[in-house]
């Protein structure tokens, strides 16, 4: 029964995607949406099921798709796991995924293309899931591909806005550079185990089969396939795509920064934890360190640039990148629970953010421009209080769920002795309380400063945004304390050891986040918003360079424009004048000559045969008088 569920979980938004493509009356209709809507309400009844039945629902149902019949392998299987691990995803998968697509609803009502958004949307839920429940790397990297092409079809969405498409093409391209990477390392652990499968590869690990060279490959197989999860997750270089991915629809944006895409690559690291966990040892190893201060400088990085953003959606988006560099810390140092923990924390308070910006920006008639809202809090009190609560879980404030999934972060880069990363990631909380602060006086207080005539939205997108609410208050609280799905024992295999939260960390941590929304209060509380410009105009250079994240863009623009074009004109110049001309024209120039010639002999006209014949024969007589004399 719980595989057949599992099958059905994992189908159900492939359904509902294939249906509303290939049936154009029911994706017109008012129907189609609901039909989206009931494939992932599904995903999110599931789920529970899975989690309350604890130990007795976990199962594995495989099918094999090629049988290499060699002997030398099980060949090539689909197939569903069940397990703590995918139990806890599909939770954020399916609840947080269902409060995006009800809010949708409300957000695209009017749409002419409502029907196709929902397609599209459903079949990015069936690719995240595929990964979540994926048994092997092949068929991970399979949904992977999907998860790629499903968000350049939702970030391109308008396709009659050229950003929105060129965006699209920026994740895709990104993307493809990254996993070429996952894939290599892939090919190098079948390579190593003979095996795709985690359960296989993970006993060949444990079993010690894999020592002195191996190792070694190991070790750049982990890189390699930590160089997938960069792309998804947005890691530095592969970061820039994720900003640009706004310019889809809103619950775009926050079902990618929630429950799937960016969260896609944090999780398959989990899931194949025990590719690195072997590295790390006494001296840490170096590919768990390579993680860990990616993660570092990822955070750090977006913390910084999110200081400077006027787009509401873009703040968000760099916070996002902010808080995977935190994940991605927990994961190099080993604390993969943890980084599990804030990943479905951030799940949550993150979505709910993302949903109070569509609502904002529904309700100002798609005004996206900060410096042009203001006062909203009495004109939509429902979205301004459920921002907050969602902005004081993000920032970390006790006992908000952001809390304690952060300070057990830098409680588990305190055990490991890692002082710089815990710098670095007690300055980011104190950075993200200040551009979350600003961004919340901007948007909510002092008098309005656009021209639309803001509204509060309709219960259809309201009512998820109170329920994400809520669970950013509880799911900390009941994950911390074994209450609703412990941590301490949720995970099994993957739970680490440390996992309270240090005092005196805490503290410190609390305090930099209320010097940064201290800051904030000082610069942006102002009616005319001139301290906020006093600023700027004080560190011009340092404006700029946030302004132009940290010039990231113009670099890669160099590379293509001028790098990769002026090879591409090298290799013209040397096909076109060697290849062409000399190894290709020299022989044909030649057979042509030749050729030319040769059509000569071809005259049509007698008394040219016989003067070549005679001259033949004088010639033939001549070499015989000449052999005969000798």
């Amino acid at each position: 029964m719980t595989g057949f569920l599992a099958w059905l979980t994992l189908i159900a938004p492939l359904g509902a995607a294939v249906v509303l493509t290939i049936l154009p009356g029911l994706r017109r209709s008012s129907l189609g949406p609901l039909v989206a809507v009931g494939s992932v309400l599904l995903c999110a009844a599931t789920s529970l099921i899975f989690w309350m039945g604890g130990k007795s629902t976990d199962v594995e149902s495989t099918w094999t798709w090629m049988d290499f019949a060699t002997g030398a392998g099980r060949g090539i299987e689909l197939g569903v796991l069940v397990d703590p691990l995918s139990k806890m995803m599909l939770l954020v998968v399916g609840w947080v995924g269902s409060a995006i697509f009800l809010f949708a609803l409300g957000y695209m009502k009017g749409d002419p293309s409502i029907g196709r958004f929902f397609a599209k949307f459903a079949l990015f839920v069936f690719s995240m899931l595929g990964i979540v429940l994926s048994t092997n790397f092949l068929m991970i990297f399979v949904f992977w591909e999907l998860v790629g092409a499903s968000s350049y079809l939702l970030i391109g969405y308008y396709v009659d806005k050229p950003s929105a498409v060129e965006a699209g093409k920026k994740a895709f391209l990104t993307n493809r550079v990254a996993d070429f990477g996952f894939l290599l390392g892939i090919l190098m652990i079948w390579n190593l185990t003979g095996s795709f499968h985690f359960g296989e590869i993970e006993a060949a690990v444990r079993a010690g089969k894999l020592s002195g060279a191996d190792a070694g490959q190991l070790a750049l197989a982990s890189f390699l396939i930590f160089v997938g999860a960069m792309g998804k997750s947005a890691q530095i270089p592969f970061h820039v795509w994720l900003p640009d991915a706004m310019e889809g629809p809103t619950p775009v944006s926050a079902l990618m920064h929630a429950a799937t895409m960016v969260a896609a690559g944090v999780y398959m690291v989990i899931r194949v934890f025990f590719c690195f966990e072997p590295l790390g040892g006494a001296d840490w190893g170096w590919a768990p360190g390579f993680v860990a201060w990616t993660g570092g400088f990822t955070a750090i990085l977006a913390a910084t640039i999110a200081l400077v953003q006027r787009d509401i959606k873009k703040v968000l988006a760099y916070s996002t990148l902010s808080q995977l560099g935190y994940m991605v810390m927990a994961l190099g140092a080993g604390a993969y629970s943890i980084a599990m923990f804030h990943l479905t924390t951030h799940a949550f308070f993150k979505g709910l953010l993302f949903l109070c910006a569509g609502s904002v920006i529904h309700g100002c008639h798609h005004e996206q421009d900060m410096f042009a809202m203001g006062g909203l809090r009495k004109k939509m009190p429902v979205t301004f209080w459920t921002f907050t609560a969602g902005m004081l879980a993000l920032t970390g404030i006790c006992p908000f769920a952001g809390f304690w999934s952060k300070d057990l972060i830098l409680d588990a880069l305190h055990a490991k002795h890692l002082a710089g990363l815990q710098l670095a990631a007690t300055a980011t909380a104190g950075l993200t309380a200040l551009y979350m602060s600003r961004a919340w006086f901007l948007t909510f207080f002092g008098e309005y400063r656009g021209h639309a005539h803001p509204h509060e939205s309709p219960k259809v997108m309201t009512l998820p945004l109170v329920f994400l609410a809520a669970m950013s208050v509880v799911i900390g609280v009941a994950g911390y304390f074994d209450w609703l799905f412990p941590v301490q024992g949720y995970l099994g295999k993957w739970t680490m050891q440390v996992l309270h939260v240090n005092a005196s960390i805490a503290i410190v941590s609390t305090g930099v986040v209320l010097l940064g929304y201290g800051i904030a209060w000082a610069i942006y509380t102002r009616p005319t918003l001139d301290r906020a410009e006093a600023v700027r105009a004080r560190f011009p250079a340092v404006y700029d360079l946030l302004w132009n994240k940290y010039y990231f863009d113009d670099f890669y623009l160099w590379l293509v424009r001028s790098v990769q074009q002026g090879i591409a004109r090298v290799c013209r110049a040397f096909e076109e004048n060697v290849i062409v001309k000399g190894l290709v024209g020299v022989p044909v120039g030649f057979t042509t000559w030749v050729a030319d010639r040769s059509r000569r002999l071809q005259a049509g006209r007698l008394n040219f045969y016989a003067y070549v014949f005679v001259g033949g024969v004088t010639v033939l007589l001549l070499f015989l008088l000449a052999v005969g004399a000798r």
